[in-house]
């Protein structure tokens, strides 16, 4: 990643940017690396990771959790040391909790939490920008603090039509479109494939149509159908007798 840095330029600043296409670095990591000042490695288990690092050690959380990745490892290796410090960056996390398992720790804990939510006014840029047509936002952004009514800069101020809600409440948006994309299954790992099953029928000089049964699934506004496993079709029949499934392949 530190190598990508200085070429995917497209999320860089303009001044940043410019410097992709000189000689030289858009960022100082860069030549610290050239001059060997700063090291990084692929792996904690690297024979050069064991013999390069020298401690007193400074260590940022990984995963704020602590309980998974190279950061465990760290923590029994230099936990025992007051010389060395753990870093938490994570605003959302109670970091008290994460450092239990590892009481009683003698390296020092500094809690500096990073926050990088957007304010206000970062926000009404952002939208001048963008230019939306359409805005949901919770309702207390739309008017000032109780106790702050003159705070008018703490409002979200968009030309967009903005629909605000409430908490549990419902809301109609104003979108027509009238039909979605969906994916057909065609995993190898889950035969037989449901879009390898399809009979397609040619009802006129380049248009064919096929009917088809299977489930729905809808996940992150994406729409994928599945072919119905035995299982489905068992829960199906059991939950009303009465209900027939409709046919697999329909006879035209």
């Amino acid at each position: 990643s530190l190598a990508y840095s200085n070429i995917l330029a497209e999320w860089l600043t303009s001044n940043k940017q410019s410097r992709v296409y000189i000689p030289e670095e858009p960022f100082p990591h860069a030549a610290l690396v050239r001059g060997g000042r700063l090291k990084h490695f692929s792996s904690i288990s690297l024979d050069s990771f064991n013999t390069e690092f020298k401690t007193p050690c400074i260590v940022f959380t990984g995963h704020p959790s602590l309980r998974f990745g190279d950061i465990v490892h760290l923590i029994e290796l230099w936990g025992n040391s007051s010389n060395n410090l753990i870093v938490f960056t994570e605003p959302d996390f109670p970091y008290m909790e994460a450092l239990s398992p590892y009481q009683p720790l003698a390296m020092r804990v500094v809690y500096c939490p990073i926050d990088t939510s957007l304010n206000f006014s970062q926000a009404n840029k952002l939208l001048r920008d963008l230019k939306p047509k359409n805005l949901i936002i919770p309702q207390s952004y739309t008017t000032p603090p109780p106790l702050l009514k003159h705070r008018t800069d703490l409002v979200i101020d968009c030309e967009a039509t903005v629909f605000s809600y409430k908490r549990n409440n419902v809301i109609k948006l104003p979108i027509k479109r009238c039909f979605e994309r969906i994916d057909i299954e065609s995993d190898v790992k889950s035969l037989p494939q449901l879009a390898s099953n399809l009979l397609p029928v040619e009802v006129r000089s380049g248009v064919s149509i096929a009917t088809v049964t299977g489930t729905l699934m809808a996940k992150d506004n994406k729409f994928k159908l599945q072919k119905l496993t035995k299982s489905q079709m068992h829960e199906l029949t059991s939950e009303s007798p009465t209900h027939t499934l409709p046919p697999i392949n329909y006879t035209w």
